[in-house]
Formats: C-alpha cells, structure tokens, sequence
C-alpha cells in the first residue's frame, strides 16, 4: 500500500493472491481424496486389463539433432521388424496398448568387435552396408 497504509481487511484473502499469507496446509483438504482416486485409478486399470493405464506403451528414443542426441524421449511407435521379433501382429499390438508406427525403421548397426571371431548379436556381414572407419 502507498505512503504506509494499512490494507483493509477484505484485500487480503488467505491463498487467493500471491502477495498475501496462505493458509499454514493448503493441501490438507485434499488429501482425504488421496484414497478415493487411488480407488478409481486401480478400478479403471483393472477395466482396461492388458493395456497400461497411463496410455499406449511407447519406446524410447534419442533427439535426431546435435542439440537433442543426448537427450532420450518417448517415440512414436515400435517399428514392424521390432513387433515381428517380439511376435507381436500389428494389428494386436493396438488393441493391447502398444503403440505402433510403420514409418520407423531400425538403424542400429552392430560391428563385432574382432571381425574374425564375431559373436551372437552382431550385424551379418550382408547387412553392414555402412564401412567401419579405418584406425
């Protein structure tokens, strides 16, 4: 207030500005509703069985630019190849909550680390296009 006044008793609410004092637990009402969404939560996952309940499940994937690579972030989809190891159809991985993008492909190229002894999980040698660099 200017020049040293007092405010008059109804500017100052408690918890409705930012500039007044809040109540000491502004929350503690809130609380009693702790139990009853926890209830409707599990009743709702329960309803929607296999899928999760906090939507479709997504994979993880890393940001396409210099900026962004070190960061990891939910994708879109799981890819078809990545569905097909799983055993999954495509058309069931929807209906089960997984999400799915048929535009995404995998890209991960695994070089043994000694090209005369390469071990399970490593690229064929077919499928490595790409030249390792030299040194």
């Amino acid at each position: 207030m200017p020049d040293g006044q007092v405010p008059h008793e109804g500017s100052c609410r408690q918890g409705l500005q930012p500039g007044c004092p809040s109540r000491a637990w502004p929350a503690a009402g809130g609380r009693t509703m702790i139990p009853a969404r926890l209830l409707s939560a599990q009743t709702q996952a329960r309803r929607i069985a296999p899928c999760p309940a906090s939507g479709p499940l997504q994979p993880v994937v890393r940001g396409p630019t210099v900026r962004y690579h070190r960061k990891v972030r939910a994708g879109r989809g799981f890819s078809l190849e990545e569905l097909r190891v799983a055993g999954i159809h495509k058309k069931v991985a929807r209906t089960i909550g997984i999400s799915v993008d048929p535009r995404r492909r995998n890209k991960c190229i695994l070089f043994p680390r000694k090209p005369s002894a390469p071990k399970k999980g490593d690229s064929s040698v077919s499928t490595r296009l790409p030249q390792r660099p030299a040194g």
